[in-house]
């Protein structure tokens, strides 16, 4: 999923890779004791065996649409041509096979995370961010759940509403005049997907988003922007960012802006989710909104929406997300459910059922450089979700989930819950978010 890396920026990865430390996490860090204790159930959980499987008599999503009954084989942990060997024969019943969900922003940062969105359907998620290298190395490569891929210590600014809400210390921040090529090399080599620059009053400027970008693509990894009003997605556009984080609910995207973003190649992550439990919730709003500028503050759900529905008209893509970080004391936006109640977001800003899939499957595969996943073909990893009612007819059956695949291993622990999205309302209380 990386660039080519170049010998020069290889130089520098090898002179920066002491820098590496370990350090608080996304503000909801595991405690020593709570890390052992996650390690020592990781390594004593069961996992399933793979098992060389015909999937017969299921209906396939290809993206656009879904096909007569025909059969799919996994062999290891990979989608097979055609058997030709003994198989653990499933009868799908007619039902309809989609390739696993892809969350593309979410914090998740301990076992029981990873596992509560991998029972909704989820086999790959984009953590946006990791400020505890030690406890991130422990979520990668986890047999049998979904995978998990990260940033590693954003570029913060100090005295950012990042940095005030969660108390930052001044390691963990990106000052002006800070070396953007050590910065990047520190993230590369702690094994981090992608830079994130967060783009707020306060935060790093233009120029050095920019660098920070040159940087990132330098050694090899794509840049991810947190932008939450106009203004920073302004700027986060003009970095070159290959992806932006977050839709603007301050006021509407302007004409130039959409233009700049349909022929840039680059991609949004509208995460539509946050903004819709938030304005539902006063007090979260309030609490992810402390630090801005009144002129910078959202509005209402409607700006959001209506700012995705411009997206989408102007042709820019837009990956599914939902800022989603668990349940923390008091506070809960769920993993898993929530990019569920994303896709149905999607739809309502006049997306198609599979269009919304693509936000969740093909469209991650691509912008996040996965190459493996994101579709039901032969050579692609084997992650599936087989669902007993039609996704095209009604978004909402991407929750009626009969069972699931991570690279061919079968997830046994499917969730069963009965809750809507509009239950989530009701589980959001006074916490900030980890945007």
């Amino acid at each position: 999923m990386h660039f080519p890396i170049s010998s020069s920026a290889l130089l520098g990865l090898i002179s920066f890779a002491t820098l590496s430390t370990s350090c608080g996490t996304h503000g909801h860090g595991l405690s020593d004791e709570e890390f052992d204790n996650q390690m020592n159930r990781l390594q004593s959980r069961p996992v399933a065996s793979r098992v060389d499987t015909e999937i017969r008599n299921v209906r396939v999503f290809d993206g656009f649409n879904v096909g007569p009954p025909t059969s799919v084989f996994i062999e290891g942990d990979r989608i097979a041509t055609t058997g030709n060997k003994a198989y653990h024969v499933i009868d799908g019943e007619g039902k309809f096979l989609i390739p696993g969900l892809i969350d593309s922003h979410l914090h998740i940062s301990d076992l029981d995370g990873l596992a509560n969105a991998t029972s909704f359907g989820l086999t790959s998620v984009m953590n946006m961010a990791c400020r505890n290298y030690t406890q991130c190395a422990a979520l990668r490569n986890v047999p049998g759940l979904a995978t998990w891929l990260s940033a590693g210590v954003p570029a913060t600014g100090p005295g950012s509403n990042h940095a005030k809400s969660m108390n930052l210390t001044d390691n963990l921040l990106f000052h002006p005049g800070d070396d953007p090529t050590e910065t990047v090399a520190n993230v590369v080599a702690n094994g981090s997907d992608w830079m994130k620059i967060t783009v707020e009053v306060n935060g790093p400027d233009l120029a050095a988003q920019k660098a920070l970008v040159e940087q990132a693509h330098a050694f090899g990894i794509p840049a991810m922007s947190h932008a939450a009003d106009l203004e920073s997605y302004n700027e986060a556009q003009l970095s070159g960012v290959d992806g932006l984080q977050h839709t603007p609910a301050n006021r509407a995207i302007d004409s130039d802006l959409l233009d700049r973003l349909s022929t840039s190649g680059q991609f949004v992550t509208a995460t539509m989710e946050i903004w819709r439990l938030g304005f539902g919730n006063p007090a979260l709003l309030a609490a992810t909104q402390g630090g801005q500028p009144d002129d910078r503050k959202a509005v209402s759900y409607d700006v959001v929406l209506n700012n995705v529905i411009a997206l989408r008209k102007a042709g820019v893509p837009v990956l599914a997300g939902t800022d989603a970080v668990g349940t923390q004391g008091p506070f809960s936006i769920p993993f898993g459910l929530t990019l569920h109640c994303e896709l149905e977001n999607l739809v309502g800003a006049g997306y198609t059922p599979a269009a919304a899939l693509r936000a969740a499957t093909m469209l991650p595969n691509r912008f996040h450089r996965l190459g493996d996943r994101g579709s039901i073909s032969p050579g692609m990893r084997a992650d599936m979700v087989l669902l007993n009612s039609n996704p095209l007819e009604n978004i909402a059956n991407t929750r009626d989930i009969a069972r699931i695949w991570v690279g061919g291993v079968e997830y046994k622990d499917v969730a069963k819950s009965t809750m809507v999205c509009a239950d989530l309302l009701n589980q959001t209380t006074p916490h900030p978010p980890a945007m």
